[in-house]
């Protein structure tokens, strides 16, 4: 790889970087515009008004989780179309799916429509993602690719900490009809991510070039990189890290209004300092830390930390101490995301997209059964869910302290 091929990843300064993180960024304003709006807007949806607070409970906990099945379904194929198309035609169409899903959301009044939508939006996501990554994994070497793989997850955090912010502000704004259209609290977020979506894919169609040397790929098949990823333990925890931090982003808005009496500007401000916290250490942290201490053991901290923040949701109560809680789990997410996506990438033998492709979809089946399974149980029992994520991200994270060698010769 030459020189050329590396520079900018510690500093994104380019055109063509900045355009990439740029619409990572904006993709994810759209997921957290969704987080706070949907379970505040539901009596808009037909279905859903004046039904039982637990029925209403579920049915946002599904909705939220669809969104990561598009994703789920999508990634294999994705990946693989990204190792043999290249990796802007996965960027532009995804850029331009997110727009129109998140147009076409602000309008819709039914429940089976949103349905489909979501599971749309989830899809075009994808192919933003995969392609991205990949991008970055073609431009990084594997002693710097945790640090790519950090300001990615940088603008994936800044982007769900804009999205909450986004939805407050317009959410805020009175109704108003104009042709026939209600453009309102619950309208105008979603067109607003609509429009930065539509804005970012412009700017990916101007600066984002093709970064897949198609004769760079490694020797191993296909199916061999299929066995040595799923054979492994690394898709079940990126699976198990994403269910962990998707069980807290589905079920908070509600957790917090019924258990905690917050309000919306208190659940925002969650949401803010997890991004926040998230996308300060990712780079600031992990970049720097790989010198000193492998992938593996980064992450295996950072799920024992996600472990104890979400835990100490059940127990605390007052607004500085949930803070304080989010907090811990955003750092030990921090740890965790872009240290297994650079396990991941390594292990795949220059077919970047096709391993990101499986990685997403492990992502995906966490972010799909975490807000699932967190609104069903958030329904029979407030504090369960964070019970049972709490568990299973510490005795995962003592585990892999005892395989992070293993892991990083695979």
């Amino acid at each position: 790889m030459s020189q050329k091929d590396t520079v900018g990843i510690g500093r994104p300064r380019n055109r063509h970087l900045a355009a990439l993180l740029g619409c990572v960024f904006v993709v994810m304003i759209g997921f957290g515009v969704a987080l706070t709006v949907l379970p505040v807007y539901t009596e808009r949806i037909h279905g859903l008004a004046n039904t039982n607070r637990k029925l209403v409970t579920f049915h946002v906990g599904v909705l939220t989780s669809v969104y990561a099945l598009g994703q789920l379904l999508a990634g294999p194929a994705v990946g693989r179309l990204g190792d043999r198309l290249g990796r802007r035609p996965l960027i532009l169409t995804g850029m331009f799916g997110v727009a129109i899903t998140q147009g076409a959301v602000a309008f819709t009044t039914s429940l089976w429509w949103l349905y489909a939508l979501r599971i749309a939006g989830g899809l075009a996501a994808s192919l933003l993602t995969v392609g991205a990554t990949a991008s970055i994994a073609d431009q990084t070497t594997e002693t710097n690719r945790a640090r790519g793989m950090a300001w990615f997850g940088t603008a994936v955090s800044l982007g769900v900490v804009a999205g909450p912010l986004l939805g407050n502000v317009l959410g805020r704004i009175g109704a108003h009809r104009v042709a026939g259209l209600t453009f309102d609290g619950y309208t105008l977020p979603f067109l607003g991510a609509g429009a930065l979506a539509l804005i970012a894919g412009g700017a990916a169609f101007a600066f984002v070039p093709e970064s897949l040397d198609r004769a760079a790929g490694g020797p191993s098949s296909h199916g061999a990189l299929w066995h040595s990823l799923v054979s492994s333990p690394l898709l079940g925890l990126v699976a198990a890290s994403q269910f962990g931090l998707a069980l807290f982003e589905g079920t908070f808005v509600l957790f917090a209004r019924d258990r905690l009496a917050f309000g919306p500007a208190q659940t925002t401000a969650a949401f803010v300092l997890c991004g926040v916290v998230m996308a300060v250490l990712q780079t600031a942290v992990v970049g720097p830390l790989v010198r000193f201490v492998g992938p593996s053991r980064q992450a295996a901290a950072g799920f024992v930390i996600m472990g104890a923040g979400i835990g100490a949701l059940i127990i605390v109560r007052s607004f500085p101490l949930v803070l304080s809680a989010v907090g811990v789990l955003a750092l030990g997410t921090a740890l965790v995301v872009p240290n297994l996506s650079s396990l991941v990438a390594t292990t795949s033998g220059g077919h970047f997209a096709t391993a990101l492709g499986l990685k997403s979809s492990a992502s995906s089946l966490g972010q799909f059964l975490g807000p699932l399974l967190g609104g069903s149980m958030l329904a029979w029992q407030a504090t369960s869910p964070y019970a049972l994520a709490a568990v299973t991200l510490l005795v995962l994270g003592v585990l892999m302290l005892h395989r992070g060698p293993a892991l990083e010769a695979a």
